[in-house]
Parts: structure tokens; C-alpha cells; sequence
């Protein structure tokens, strides 16, 4: 198999790069080639008459004879190594060269911490052998850090921009022509903007002739033909090779080892399948409080919720008066409602588990928020840094999507229950947030 030919695609010709799609390619006119290359005198010849189709001199493909077969369409896009293990590596190194990697390393070491996003202390330039999980999340924040960046002008900054949507559009799990207009307009607008690299001396090459990047050329077509990306992406079965193969080996004695392992999947995929339960939509958050009893002024001076009380106490009121009442106000009533009350239970983590938008039979994601003041790590030797996440709030409690307010998180707490039986308050009230709001 390793002898035989690989269809290459017509970049083997060299062409200035025009952003162009050539008609595609099918097995009966390449196989008419090899036969007329077969026929010439020389091998000289033989070699010139395929290679100007982008075909190797081999007359005998294994595919030649299989039937309902088209070679050309073997090659599908593949998002690991065409976009996160190519392009992606091809923009950071341009990038690099443009503003320098003490720069750009600097701006990476100063992202804050967020939910779902991974912080590199170090920068990225000292990484070695990136893998594809850590070029996805170096493309989460690699425009956020360039922007205002020395040596990054508004040209760099849309073709990363351009670069980005397309991938990020490329892995929807369901399209539709719109959204495959949206991916057609993102790769337009990065070839617009795509000079930029060469004129400012970050690529060496005078064009953009290789074969990755005219690969995104053919995303579109493929996902009408084939279906979404996941479908033919590498990055899953990359993936197994870990989940299914190297730790399974890890786990056994190194003898005899094939029965060991296929044991151990036996076991672990029916503990799995025992275990595994889908989560409702909906809010989780761990039994047993992060921490008991936190005085409020804990609350003021480390959560930084200045106006925690203040907040609690009109809250309280509204829960206990009438709206009439709750209209002319009494700030001695929010006052002297709290005497009794002095701490709350509080939890650092909140999760959200959010319906997945595009596909109805998915299982929920599970989302997690943090509200967590600098503290000691467990052991006493080092110190966690504070994390407040920004959430976004349905204050009005409605499904559209146009309502949400941007707020930061500050305090996840509960009523003591002796308090809220002593007050008389709603049982329903349940656990409480307390958001410093953005505007």
C-alpha cells in the first residue's frame, strides 16, 4: 500500500495562488491518463504525461479496480491537522515574527482566568510539539492578544479575525446554506487581508501557494456532500488512540497484554454505560457549601461585595412586603431585618447545564462559574488567585435571547434555614447570587 500512488491535488503544478477552485477530479479521466502515460516511449514522457494532472508515475494503483470508486474524494477536510496543526501554526509563527514573542507571550501570560479557557503562565513561544487541543485553546485567545499590539495593524487583525470565524463555523454540527455563506465570507475576507503577511515581511514566500490553505477551498462542498466536519475529522480517533490504547496498556502487567486490555474496555465501557446519565437543563451545585458561615464583612473585604448587606436586607424586605409597601421603602426596616443574620453559607462554583443550540438530541454542556477570593492552596503552601466570572443574567426571566445583562459574579450564598423559617420567608428562595453589574 505504502508504493502505491496518492492522488495530489493540481498545487503540485505550481500556480499563483488566485483563491480559485479548479473543477473536480474523477477516477475514470485519471485512469484514461495513467493507461496514455503507459503508452509513451519513454519514461521521461511517461512522468510529464501525469504529473500535469498531479498524478505519480505508477501504473498499477491498487484503486483502479474498485468499484463505485472516485480516489479524489478520499481526501476530506480534516480540522486537526489542515486548520489547528497547519494554518493555525502558520498564523502564530507570522504573528510571532510581526510583534515579536516576548510580546506576544506577554499579552498571553496577562489574559484573566474564564471559564472553560485554559491560561498560559508562560507564554506560548517555549511550547514544543503543540498538540491539537492546545492550538484550540491558543485560537480562543490569539485575537483578543494581538489587538493594539505593537506591529499588528487593522490588516493582521481582520485576517486572524477572518481565519478564526472560518474555523469556528467549519465545526458547527449542523448547516445550513446560510451558514456556509457565513463560511465562504469568512475565507473571503482573510484572502482579502492576507497580503499583509507578505508585505510586512512575516511570510518569506512571495504567495500563498500550499496545499492547506487551499484545502479551506473545498470545506464548503465537502459538508454539503459529506455532512458537518465531525463526521471525517481525525481529532476523535487521535483522541482514542490514548482513551482505547496507550493508557489501557499502561493499566496492564506488559504481558500477554492484548487479552489484558481487552478486558479492561470490557469492563470500564459497561461501568460507563451503568453510569452515565444525561443532565436535565438546569442549575447544580455541590451539597455541602465551600465555605460555612462567612461574616459579611469577609464577604465586603475578599469577595469584594461592597454592598452585600445593603442588597440582602432589600431583598428580604421585598420578599416580606407588599408592593405598595416595598414603593415608599424603609431603609430602617432593611437595617434592623438583619440583626439576626450575620454570615451565609457560601459555594465558590456554580454549573449550568445549556442545551446544546444545534443539535435537539445531544446531551446538555455543562457550564461552570466561578466566584472564588484569593485563598491558601489545600496543604497551606502556595495561594489560589481570586476569580470572579462574567455571567450573563436573564433578569426579566424570559426565552429571548436579547434580555441578557452582563454582569460579573460575586457571591453564590444561601439563607441559613433557621432564618428563613424564623422570618417567615418563601422556602422556595433557595441559593442566591450577588453580581456587580457592568452598566
Amino acid at each position: 500500500m505504502g508504493s502505491q500512488p496518492v492522488p495530489k491535488p493540481n498545487l503540485l503544478t505550481k500556480y499563483p495562488y488566485n483563491h480559485v477552485t479548479r473543477d473536480p477530479r474523477y477516477q475514470k479521466k485519471s485512469i484514461h491518463t495513467i493507461r496514455h502515460a503507459s503508452q509513451q516511449s519513454t519514461r521521461v514522457r511517461a512522468d510529464a504525461a501525469v504529473r500535469d494532472h498531479g498524478l505519480n508515475l505508477i501504473l498499477d494503483p491498487f484503486w483502479i479496480e474498485l468499484l463505485h470508486c472516485n480516489i479524489h474524494d478520499a481526501i476530506t477536510p480534516d480540522i486537526l491537522h489542515q486548520i489547528y496543526q497547519g494554518l493555525v501554526r502558520h498564523l502564530c509563527g507570522w504573528i510571532s515574527t510581526l510583534i515579536g514573542d516576548a510580546e506576544l507571550d506577554a499579552h498571553f501570560k496577562r489574559m484573566p482566568r474564564a471559564h472553560g479557557v485554559r491560561l498560559f503562565l508562560h507564554g506560548i513561544s517555549s511550547l514544543t510539539q503543540v498538540s491539537g487541543p492546545e492550538h484550540h485553546e491558543i485560537c480562543k485567545q490569539l485575537l483578543g492578544c494581538i489587538v493594539d499590539a505593537p506591529g499588528a495593524p487593522a490588516g493582521v487583525i481582520c485576517a486572524t479575525r477572518s481565519l478564526l470565524d472560518f474555523l469556528e463555523i467549519a465545526q458547527y454540527q449542523s448547516h445550513t446554506e446560510a451558514t456556509l455563506g457565513y463560511l465562504a465570507d469568512a475565507l473571503d475576507e482573510f484572502h482579502a487581508n492576507k497580503d499583509v503577511f507578505i508585505n510586512l515581511g512575516a511570510r518569506n514566500s512571495e504567495d500563498f501557494n500550499f496545499a492547506k490553505l487551499h484545502s479551506l477551498e473545498h470545506y464548503a462542498n465537502s459538508i454539503r456532500r459529506f455532512g458537518t466536519t465531525d463526521n471525517y475529522n481525525t481529532e476523535a480517533t487521535e483522541r482514542l488512540h490514548i482513551d482505547y490504547a496507550k493508557d489501557v496498556y499502561r493499566a496492564t502487567n506488559k504481558k500477554e497484554f492484548l487479552q489484558q486490555m481487552t478486558r479492561w474496555l470490557e469492563q470500564h465501557e459497561s461501568m460507563a454505560a451503568r453510569w452515565r446519565r444525561p443532565l436535565s437543563p438546569g442549575v447544580y451545585l455541590a451539597k455541602n457549601p465551600s465555605a460555612r458561615a462567612v461574616p459579611f464583612h469577609v464577604l465586603e473585604n475578599q469577595f469584594r461585595a461592597t454592598h452585600f448587606k445593603d442588597a440582602l436586607g432589600e431583598f428580604i424586605v421585598n420578599q416580606l412586603q407588599s408592593t405598595s409597601q416595598r414603593r415608599r421603602g424603609n431603609r430602617n426596616l432593611n437595617a434592623n431585618i438583619l440583626r439576626d443574620l450575620e454570615a451565609v453559607d457560601v459555594w465558590y462554583r456554580i454549573k449550568f447545564a445549556v442545551s446544546n443550540l444545534q443539535v435537539d438530541t445531544e446531551f446538555a454542556t455543562l457550564c461552570t462559574a466561578h466566584a472564588e477570593p484569593k485563598r491558601l492552596k489545600t496543604g497551606g503552601i502556595g495561594e489560589l488567585g481570586a476569580r470572579f466570572d462574567t455571567v450573563l443574567i436573564n433578569e426579566l426571566g424570559c426565552e429571548s435571547e436579547d434580555t441578557g445583562i452582563d454582569a460579573r459574579l460575586k457571591v453564590i450564598f444561601r439563607i441559613p434555614d433557621e432564618y428563613v423559617t424564623k422570618m417567615s420567608l418563601p422556602r422556595q428562595i433557595g441559593h442566591l447570587a450577588y453580581v456587580e453589574w457592568f452598566s
